[in-house]
């Protein structure tokens, strides 16, 4: 015989801070087997905006080469500069989301945080065909502009871990 009372729906466990970090690593996956530059046309998901935030721009200005290589940029703030960097990271921001006539995909980024947690850096992970598509993108980031940077580095980067392959 069945009681009376009703159970109450349990949430799954993993609806918290966890549930976030599986999504964030399954479209991770996801997007990794798909072909970025044509992500709408042929992924078998749609992914969450953020993570395919420049998918649908072609691979170069003329839709030329694909997009094949990882470039790590780092960059550290001259002393003294918070100013600057609070005052030019809309721009900045949107920058990197845009980025008109520049043949990057912008993958991850973020700022760099001193002990105290204060901003005192970038960096950024981008898909290009060649380091000198980064180099020009770089040398038009408002950051750059507006003369933040004391230190700034453009390395080539493989992606090993953590991208669906072993």
């Amino acid at each position: 015989m069945r009681s009376r009372h009703r159970m109450k729906r349990r949430r799954p466990r993993n609806r918290g801070r966890q549930g976030g970090l599986l999504q964030a690593w399954y479209w991770a996956a996801t997007l990794d087997r798909c072909d970025l530059t044509t992500l709408h046309r042929t992924c078998p998901t749609t992914a969450p905006k953020e993570l395919a935030m420049n998918a649908n721009q072609p691979a170069s200005p003329e839709g030329a080469p694909s997009i094949a290589s990882f470039f790590i940029v780092i960059a550290t703030d001259h002393p003294g500069m918070s100013e600057v960097r609070a005052r030019v990271r809309p721009s900045h921001r949107i920058w990197l989301r845009e980025h008109p006539g520049h043949a990057i995909n912008v993958v991850h980024g973020g700022p760099l945080l001193d002990t105290q947690g204060a901003m005192d850096g970038t960096l950024l992970v981008v898909q290009a065909a060649h380091i000198d598509d980064v180099h020009a993108f770089v040398a038009h980031d408002p950051y750059v502009q507006a003369g933040l940077f004391a230190e700034l580095s453009v390395r080539t980067w493989e992606w090993t871990l953590g991208r669906g392959t072993s």
